[in-house]
């Protein structure tokens, strides 16, 4: 699953979550008809100092040690696996097992959040990692499978009949043979370079764990060295470590990051933060929270997954499916820091793999999970920022942990305009004692003076119109100070040019959604966020514009040198909270010359009050932008 904006080709109705584990796939459709639920089987009680009977070890290494020949006769003979169809709808589920031969194909209907009966796809062998992304950038998703097994990861690529041709695209990852699993499998652009990438390893540590970044396209490389794993296993020896992997932009730098989840051994219960550098590098890990010392009652989980469960814009963490079954969701800060709730979010039966994706379509993020004992495909709503207790849509073949998704949604529907703004002077400055929390840092701020009102603006450039897509949308520019570290450079794309690298400077002003009241008479903007503005120092170049506002039309002007990067921000104020509505848009702000047009005054709204302004001729404009963080 990949934190990006949700793509054209994904309706509101669409399902694409894969899982997978164990010798078989499964892909499941959305349905009319409730899916079977298995009959609950009740694990036996572990015994201290021996393997855990129910444990995924235990159950692989009873199943596998019957059926390992039958395997590596399917895997001699069969090679990589056959080819499989979502004959009514491109959107799929697919799950695993540790157990058989055959993996699921679950296909969708046009019903959302109901599943119809699965499609079983032969050839595997022993699935234990999985994910779903559009992989080829063809508009619509194909999905990988890791088999311990044969140690070969496989990319299943859709074409437009919704067929998936097999292709081997790793191998070695882990030492092969029955008693070798795969991780999860978590597909994230580690490098920026608009082609998904992926990350796996063995539970046993003995492969290691690698971030494989494709290039040229349908190619993947394993990045050396892999990720440090001796908080999981000190020497390097086998130890049933690990099985939870999840991958997406932790910190809010702009740059996927990787988080790990202690199964067994001194690491146990552990998650653990890999922040990336944006070219598929990993830093060394720093541990987050241990789930052991949080609630005892959590020995060796396997669950894990990132979501945004309050919708705030940043990325939270789901972890658990220990021996009893029980999840907790850990609240992110923004900047990668996490506070532990006060008890489960919910249970299930017992070991699990978790996902996440909207499936009811609602603009929240709901969870997928596959139960290890019950061998059940489990769906937890979202219903405004709480869990709701798993309930069965599936049936899993076999044991499984293995669960993959499609692209996690973003909220859709806005589109962020360009800005003109006019230096501006208020009748009485704000001087208020605020907390921001953006993509950089969390800091106490202090609020001084207006300094800037911008409009909305249709842009003129290169011969191409972007008009208005909001009249109502205003922004109030007010001078702040603020500490907090901050990245030193960044990329930004948008209108003026493609990675435009700008040095990172001082936080500088709050932009504020305000009201326009006089002249116009404006609603106060919907879903405009808050922005925190930084110094910025970048290449200047002359950019002829012409520009429209509510306040006239003015052709001819030049856009010269980036002044600021605004980075949409979380405001606390006055035991308010206003949360990020759209995390992935920005605003560029470039000097703007040759204005003429003064426009002398203004009186307008916000959280900060009602104020009359003094306007000047403009001198800024501000564009939407992407931003990467370089260093």
């Amino acid at each position: 699953m990949i934190r990006k904006p949700l793509r054209s080709f994904l309706s509101r109705a669409s399902l694409t979550r894969a899982l997978l584990t164990g010798a078989a796939i499964s892909i499941l459709a959305v349905s009319s008809q409730a899916a079977p639920q298995p009959e609950r089987a009740q694990p036996e009680r572990a015994q201290p100092g021996s393997l855990k009977p129910g444990s995924p070890e235990h159950l692989a290494m009873k199943l596998r040690a019957a059926d390992l020949q039958k395997h590596q006769l399917q895997a001699a003979t069969k090679g990589i696996p056959q080819d499989v169809l979502c004959e009514a709808n491109p959107d799929f589920v697919v799950t695993g097992s540790s157990s058989s031969s055959t993996v699921n194909e679950h296909c969708f209907p046009n019903a959302a959040g109901t599943f119809a009966p699965r499609a079983d796809i032969h050839g595997l062998s022993i699935v234990d990692g999985m994910d779903v992304a559009d992989m080829d950038n063809d508009g619509d998703n194909d999905f990988l499978a890791c088999d311990g097994l044969t140690t070969e990861v496989y990319l299943y690529t859709q074409d437009p009949s919704n067929t998936f041709t097999p292709t081997t695209v790793a191998s070695g990852v882990t030492p092969g043979g029955g008693s070798f699993l795969c991780t999860y499998l978590r597909i994230a652009d580690f490098n920026g370079d608009n082609l998904n990438d992926f990350i796996v390893g063995d539970h046993l540590v003995a492969g290691g764990m690698y971030v494989y970044l494709q290039g040229p396209a349908g190619s993947f490389t394993p990045q050396s060295p892999g990720l440090d794993l001796t908080w999981a296993s000190p020497t390097g020896a086998q130890c049933n470590c690990v099985f939870g992997v999840a991958a997406g932009d932790v910190d809010g730098d702009g740059n996927d990051d990787v988080m790990l989840l202690g199964f067994n051994g001194q690491g146990a219960g552990q998650v653990w933060f890999y922040q990336g550098d944006g070219f598929g590098g990993m830093a060394t890990p720093t541990l987050k929270f241990d789930l052991g010392v949080d609630f005892p009652v959590v020995a060796n989980p396997t669950g894990l997954a990132l979501f945004d469960v309050e919708g705030d814009g940043d990325l939270d963490v789901i972890a658990g499916g220990s021996f009893d079954g029980s999840h907790y969701i850990y609240t992110n800060d923004g900047v990668a820091g996490f506070t532990a709730p006060a008890g489960p979010a919910f249970s299930i039966h017992n070991y699990s793999g978790i996902d996440s994706y909207d499936v009811d379509g609602d603009q929240d993020e709901d969870l997928m999970l596959v139960d290890w004992t019950s061998r059940r495909l489990l769906l937890s709503e979202n219903i405004n920022g709480a869990m709701a207790a798993p309930v069965a849509v599936g049936v899993v073949d076999g044991p499984s942990l293995g669960v993959g998704a499609p692209e996690r949604p973003e909220k859709s529907g806005f589109d962020l305009d360009h800005f003109k703004c006019y230096p501006a002077e208020a009748e009485k400055p704000v001087n208020e004692e605020i907390v921001l929390t953006d993509q950089f840092n969390t800091s106490d701020v202090a609020v001084y003076e207006t300094r800037h009102f911008c409009n909305a603006v249709t842009k003129i450039h290169d011969e191409v119109m972007t008009p208005i897509q909001n009249e109502d949308a205003h922004l109030e520019m007010i001078r702040i100070q603020a500490d907090g570290d901050t990245p030193s450079q960044v990329e930004v794309t948008n209108q003026f040019g493609k990675d435009q690298k700008l040095d990172i400077g001082k936080a500088a002003y709050l932009a504020v959604p305000t009201q326009k009241i006089e002249p116009g008479n404006h609603p106060f903007p919907e879903r405009l966020d808050h922005f925190k503005c930084y110094e910025v120092y970048g290449d200047s170049e002359a950019i002829k514009v012409s520009l429209k506002d509510q306040f006239g039309f003015e052709e001819g002007l030049e856009a010269i040198v980036p002044l600021l990067l605004c980075n949409p921000t979380k405001k606390e104020h006055a035991g308010n909270t206003t949360p990020i509505e759209n995390p992935l848009d920005h605003l560029v702000c470039y000097e703007l010359d040759l204005t003429e047009q003064i426009f002398d005054n203004a009186y307008i709204r916000n959280q900060f009050g009602e104020r009359g302004l003094k306007l000047d001729r403009a001198d800024m404009l501000c564009l939407p932008s992407e931003k990467r963080v370089i260093r």
